[in-house]
């Protein structure tokens, strides 16, 4: 009888492992599938993966399975995902800007802080989605659902199309073009004197919302300028007051001024009445006009004689005779006459 001995090789195969997370550049290896920009993970199985960080700018993960997937911080920009499943899945700060998400369906996903730019949303589905404080902008949003969702602070804007259904209390904006409701945050909508929901809202741009946010920022700063505002403002008012009073008591020297110079007036103008020097030298032929003397109490009326031999040449006669008359009080006239 013979022995057969079998002889057995075992070869053990190093098992690979499936899962890698996503290195600091956003790339790696992910459920054996290369995770990266320009990538092409066309229907690829990427249920419940860890893709957090992601760099899938360009990817092409049409019908891709992204249920329960990680996506939070990726970026998204401009990734084909038309058809794909990413129900439940975490897109918290994801940058979708100018992705194609048509047909997919985001049912149940977190996309709160996510920025949606330029994408194309046209028959997505995102029911009861977290949309809180998402951009929303330069989008088409035609036949998208958005039943249930939460869209507090969602900013919107220049959107396209309408969508299919929006959640309670909210509509699109009377030219369509933003989605305006309960809490929207509307920084960049031209809302002016426009009635939504039985409330006038105001039209901010973004630059005035960044503007008040500094003024905000800076509250601490301005406080204590406008205490020291307020303390310079109560230093003017008394500097007010005084001036006020100095314009009162300046006030009452002008009045006192204004009554003495009608005063003066009244006395010029009677003055005026009274016959001036020349009009008394006038009043009557060889009427002369006697000066006081300037002790201020007498008249000295002085008389000379002439003789003239041809009455073009006169000689005075020796002798001159002086009479001084007192000024009496009142008025009083003087006449003088020669006696043959």
């Amino acid at each position: 009888m013979k022995t057969i001995l079998l002889a057995v090789l075992l070869f053990v195969i190093p098992q690979i492992s499936t899962f890698a997370q996503i290195g600091d550049d956003g790339t790696g290896i992910v459920n054996g599938y290369n995770i990266g920009p320009n990538a092409i993970l066309i229907g690829a199985d990427l249920n419940g993966a860890d893709l957090k960080g992601a760099n899938l700018t360009r990817a092409n993960l049409t019908d891709a399975i992204l249920e329960g997937a990680d996506l939070s911080n990726s970026a998204l920009l401009g990734t084909e995902l038309g058809g794909a499943n990413i129900q439940n899945a975490n897109l918290q700060e994801a940058n979708l800007g100018r992705a194609n998400l048509s047909g997919a369906d985001l049912s149940n996903s977190n996309l709160k802080n996510s920025k949606i730019e330029q994408s194309l949303l046209v028959n997505t589905t995102l029911k009861n989605t977290n949309l809180t404080n998402a951009l929303i902008f330069n989008s088409n949003l035609s036949g998208a659902d958005f039943t249930g969702s939460n869209m507090y602070k969602v900013l919107s804007g220049y959107i396209v199309g309408r969508p299919s259904a929006l959640p309670e209390g909210w509509i699109l904006s009377i030219d369509g073009r933003f989605l305006v409701g309960f809490g929207a945050n509307l920084r960049a909508a031209e809302l002016t004197n426009t009635r939504y929901l039985g409330s006038v809202l105001t039209a901010l741009t973004e630059k005035a919302f960044e503007k008040i946010s500094t003024l905000e920022s800076n509250a601490s700063e301005l406080i204590p300028k406008t205490e020291s505002n307020a303390e310079r403002s109560a230093a003017n008012a008394l500097m007010i007051d005084a001036l006020k009073t100095q314009i009162d008591n300046m006030s009452a020297k002008l009045e006192t001024l204004v009554a003495s110079v009608a005063e003066k007036d009244d006395k010029i103008a009677e003055l005026k009445k009274r016959p001036t020097l020349e009009q008394i030298r006038d009043a009557r032929a060889g009427s002369i006009v006697l000066t006081v003397e300037p002790d201020g109490q007498n008249i000295t009326l002085g008389l000379t004689i002439e003789q003239s031999d041809n009455l073009v040449e006169w000689t005075s006669l020796d002798g001159e005779m002086t009479r001084t008359i007192p000024i009496p009080d009142g008025k009083k006239f003087y006449r003088f006459a020669l006696d043959k």
